[in-house]
């Protein structure tokens, strides 16, 4: 219990203290309609929760429709971080783990609480690493994030297919964010058997607090999960008939992804056009180098929540801003400009 009390564990953002503040911190996707959410969450309630949840097959179906996979190849968990944690625990104690830096701080964590070893590949100026790197790490299992969190840029196929067919071990990648960038590896996990790839209806969807997620792996894998690894019913009934609700309105997301990819562009250039350095993004967010310790708290004192994110390569300042609709990103912008002024 003592060494246990020592570990750090996953920090929570801060919550507002206020209403009217700009929740730009989370990556949460507020571009989509509240109206639209508060539809899916009544349809969603249409259940009787006296019984067990029932829906994760028909769910499996929706998501293999939406992802074209075989339902054989998903799995359905309590947030995407409940299956990373699962898989760490099961399939990985007693090995040792490699991941780059920066990248999603919970998976660092979990391998700390789990007495999983870690060794890290540091990112190079361009925010990428080498397969070698990777392959010749001597580790058991790796763990990528692609898109990258905090670094918004999603590596390239070629990079990651060099690091699948290289690596001896297993390896799983992170796609929470991939509904927002060029590619996705779901087909070569669903055929693969060292590869286990994992995605959440928090981020694109707009499901942060429903909190499902699901893995894509070979049938093998996937059944072994089901029947050993996860719990009966790790779901509720009512956050499985949201994720499905949201499937049925599949387009309608879609629409509001592509809007959030043009904000995306408009952001970048904003933050560039005032001689700010922002990175370009692949994720639903943009990370940037405010080149001064205060704005973080200068933004927040203006009613503006951003990641403090620190040392990111060679930029020691950096900050993390999730892309919102243009009235929020505007907000973002007239609030940086006062933020940044002398």
């Amino acid at each position: 219990m003592v060494e246990l009390s020592m570990l750090g564990g996953y920090t929570k953002p801060e919550r507002p203290e206020s209403k009217n503040m700009l929740r730009m911190d989370t990556n949460e996707n507020l571009a989509l309609p509240l109206d639209l959410i508060k539809e899916v969450m009544r349809e969603a309630l249409d259940v009787d929760p006296r019984l067990y949840p029932e829906q994760y097959d028909e769910l499996k179906v929706m998501i293999s429709r939406y992802a074209n996979v075989s339902k054989d190849s998903i799995v359905i968990g309590n947030g995407s971080d409940q299956l990373i944690d699962l898989a760490l625990s099961v399939f990985c104690k007693g090995r040792r783990g490699v991941t780059i830096r920066p990248t999603f701080t919970f998976y660092r964590d979990r391998c700390m609480l789990h007495g999983i070893g870690l060794d890290e590949v540091m990112l190079d100026d361009e925010f990428t690493f080498s397969s070698g790197s990777i392959n010749g790490s001597g580790a058991d299992v790796c763990y990528i994030c692609s898109p990258n969190n905090p670094t918004g840029n999603q590596f390239s196929r070629d990079l990651m297919m060099e690091v699948i067919e290289g690596f001896d071990g297993l390896i799983m990648v992170d796609e929470a964010y991939a509904e927002f960038a060029g590619y996705s590896l779901k087909d070569e996990a669903a055929k693969r058997d060292n590869l286990i790839l994992f995605r959440t209806f928090s981020k694109a969807f707009g499901l942060a607090g429903a909190r499902v997620g699901y893995a894509i792996a070979s049938r093998e894998i996937v059944d072994v999960f089901n029947r050993v690894v996860q719990y009966p019913y790790p779901v509720s009934s009512i956050s499985l008939r949201a994720a499905m609700a949201m499937l049925r309105r599949v387009e309608r997301v879609r629409r509001v992804i592509d809007g959030l990819k043009a904000e995306r562009r408009w952001l970048y250039e904003q933050m560039s056009s005032i001689g700010i350095k922002a990175f370009r993004s692949d994720a639903n967010f943009i990370l940037f180098d405010a080149r001064r310790d205060d704005v973080h708290a200068r933004l927040k004192e203006d009613g503006v929540l951003v990641r403090r994110i620190g040392q990111v390569g060679r930029y020691s300042t950096c900050l993390r801003v999730t892309v919102g609709s243009r009235e929020m990103n505007e907000g973002f912008i007239d609030s940086l400009k006062r933020a940044t002024s002398a």
